[in-house]
């Protein structure tokens, strides 16, 4: 933690309190969250991040600490003692990921703000106005739920060149395009999402039961209005093997992205099975490929899926 972070953060409290919020961090406009499992090598560059933002409204910071066994949680710690007010970390003693729980709800259950930033313990934030650009914009525009931006993605092994993967050519997007997006399963990164936080006070089974987070999570919140897409780069998405998502088999992933996608052609009761229906497709041609040699009845469960599904669409 570096003293220009602290200069920062003195700083941004004495000016709130010049400005009149007394109770402010009790009354933050924005809950940032940040869910972190073994990232000591990173997570202190993404506290500093949220540190440096530079706003005219209240933050909190809430962590979640999924039972990290590096030198994550002491880490955490020395930033929550230094910042008792701002940060609020929530530490785990058994890895809530491994056995299933939707380890962002435990913090979505702590917001206390108008708006919620996301930001996983090893990416982090390279713009100061991030949020006061983000918010600003949310609120002034009412029918636009949800802000993104571009992220550089960084390979940690250097096996690839740094890039940004998410280069929109429109600034407005609407539901129908997260349900298929036109380069990868999200429109942003969730390193970039600021959003309303009334939205998920009550998340579906698609979302709580997936096991990824921004895709489903993106795909709700765009249900209530429209999305806005800077194309300034505001932050940097680390790729590692060692991430979230590495840690479970590709197999189970595959999988669920499959019910996943599945489910919210469900809930949405098929209004949108056009727009779902390449992923679906997509999906099941990834798990037959997956079983061909190997698991004979998942292959033959989801050749009969995309039989079906092929049929579906001929006769519609």
């Amino acid at each position: 933690m570096n003293s220009n972070n602290s200069n920062n953060i003195e700083s941004y409290m004495t000016d709130l309190i010049n400005k009149g919020y007394s109770k402010s961090l009790k009354n933050p406009l924005v809950s940032i969250c940040c869910i972190t499992y073994n990232h000591e090598k990173f997570i202190s560059q993404a506290i500093d991040g949220f540190l440096m933002q530079r706003t005219d409204f209240p933050i909190e910071i809430l962590i979640h600490d999924d039972a990290s066994t590096d030198g994550t949680t002491e880490i955490i710690k020395k930033y929550e003692n230094e910042y008792p007010d701002l940060i609020h970390a929530v530490y785990q003693t058994e890895n809530q990921y491994s056995i299933g729980n939707k380890i962002i709800n435990f913090l979505f259950e702590m917001v206390r703000g108008r708006y919620i930033a996301l930001c996983e313990g090893d990416d982090y934030w390279t713009d100061p106005l991030k949020l006061q650009k983000q918010v600003d914009f949310l609120e002034n525009n009412r029918n636009f739920v949800l802000c993104l931006h571009n992220v550089l993605w960084v390979w940690e092994d250097s096996t690839k060149p740094s890039e940004i993967r998410e280069k929109k050519p429109k600034d407005v997007y609407s539901f129908v395009d997260h349900l298929n997006p036109p380069e990868r399963a999200t429109l942003g990164h969730t390193c970039s999402a600021v959003f309303r936080g009334e939205i998920i006070k009550k998340l579906p089974q698609f979302f709580l039961k997936s096991l990824h987070g921004d895709v489903p999570l993106f795909i709700y919140i765009g249900n209530h209005g429209l999305t806005r897409y800077f194309k300034e780069t505001m932050a940097v998405k680390r790729v590692h093997f060692s991430s979230m998502t590495s840690r479970r088999m590709n197999m189970e992933l595959l999988l669920n992205k499959a019910w996943m996608y599945e489910a919210i052609d469900r809930y949405f009761r098929y209004k949108f099975h056009k727009e779902i229906e390449p992923n679906l497709e997509k999906y099941y041609k990834k798990i037959l490929a997956f079983t061909k040699k190997t698991k004979y009845l998942i292959y033959y469960k989801y050749w009969i899926k995309l039989v079906f599904l092929k049929l579906i669409n001929k006769i519609t």
